[in-house]
């Protein structure tokens, strides 16, 4: 039994940080993503982290060799589940209570952790894929993984079974208003004009709700906006179309007018409700226009998506307006655009041929 802090030169003149365990007559190496360079002082605190995780992995090794962790392995792992996620947000505890009660289902509830092989889990998704909706039970699958990882980190489990298992859920093609249905909404009144303003801004530049609250009048240009998308940290200049242009000018207008900036010294454009808040509006909104969906600020995003290729927009420019990284997160869309065509077809009158 030892473990040993083992250092490789890489071709790039940075040597490598890595554990070498022997364990039973088994060795593994354990690389630790941690790299020497010209800076001593880094060198120094990485140097730090080796050795430190050099003492844990002794010590889990020690607890191994005298039983302790055989002992943990034994326990019950719906026990063990409620230990992990005990400090978790009320709602995510009930959340995950309510998704790995499958495992129990279809195991029982004495099942040990040690009983969880990945033989089981192939077995458990096998199960999960014959009585639920694909993506449910990748859900499902997921929350008895994360678990189990908790037990490898722990050092009770070398390996988490459910690693292997592949489980493989099928993309929702995204919701959206039509163009006809965008018109009924922005001829209907909406409870409140800054939610409808921009949820239509949204609807035509294709920003997220989370860039939507945090945008601010300085990031107008002639005809484009500045934006770092709060989610991927990227920034881009968005062309903005005539309407969009009306209604951030209009906004401005109404903010300078009702508030003034003694009482709106942030500067965001829009300032909006909590997001429920919105959600709930829209939806009246919806109801009062005719519009039979179940609304949320994130349609607008897809709306414009679907709109742009609708309209002849490659898929690629779509892709670089909506912020896409990869051209292929935006084909989701390009499948909507398929359904309705198939859809269309199938709206053509028999003749009786």
């Amino acid at each position: 039994m030892g473990v040993q802090i083992r250092k490789k030169k890489l071709g790039d003149g940075r040597i490598s940080l890595w554990l070498d365990i022997y364990w039973k007559g088994q060795r593994k190496a354990e690389f630790l993503n941690l790299y020497l360079g010209p800076d001593k002082e880094q060198n120094h605190e990485f140097l730090r982290m080796a050795k430190a995780q050099k003492s844990k992995r002794e010590f889990e090794l020690q607890m191994n060799q005298f039983g302790c962790m055989d002992h943990k392995r034994k326990m019950n792992f719906f026990e063990f589940a409620e230990l992990t996620i005990r400090n978790k947000k009320p709602q995510t505890v009930a959340i995950y209570r309510q998704e790995i009660v499958k495992l129990e289902d279809f195991g029982g509830r004495s099942m040990t952790i040690e009983a969880i092989t990945t033989d089981l889990c192939e077995r458990f998704r096998d199960y999960l894929s014959s009585n639920c909706h694909p993506n449910t039970m990748v859900t499902y699958f997921i929350k008895v993984k994360s678990i189990l990882e908790v037990a490898v980190k722990q050092g009770i489990i070398q390996k988490n079974p459910a690693r292997e298992v592949r489980v493989r859920g099928v993309p929702n093609l995204p919701k959206f208003l039509t163009v006809e249905e965008l018109k009924k909404l922005v001829q209907t009144k909406c409870g409140n004009t800054i939610v409808r303003d921009a949820f239509v801004l949204s609807c035509f530049t294709g920003l997220r709700v989370s860039d939507i609250l945090a945008l601010k009048f300085e990031q107008i240009g002639e005809g484009h906006l500045v934006v770092r998308e709060k989610k991927t940290g990227n920034i881009s200049m968005q062309p903005l179309a005539p309407l969009a242009m009306v209604i951030l000018e209009r906004q401005k207008t109404a903010i300078h007018r009702t508030r003034g900036k003694q009482n709106h010294p942030d500067g965001t454009v829009f300032p909006m409700p909590s997001r429920a808040a919105v959600n709930w509006q829209l939806q009246r909104w919806a109801k009062k226009a005719g519009v039979n969906k179940h609304l949320t600020f994130h349609w607008a995003r897809h709306t414009f998506a679907t709109m742009a290729l609708t309209h002849g927009v490659d898929i690629y420019t779509v892709s670089k307006l909506l912020g896409h990284k990869r051209v292929e997160t935006t084909t989701i869309y390009a499948r909507v655009i398929d359904s309705r065509k198939r859809d269309a077809v199938l709206m053509l009158p028999e003749i009786g041929v």
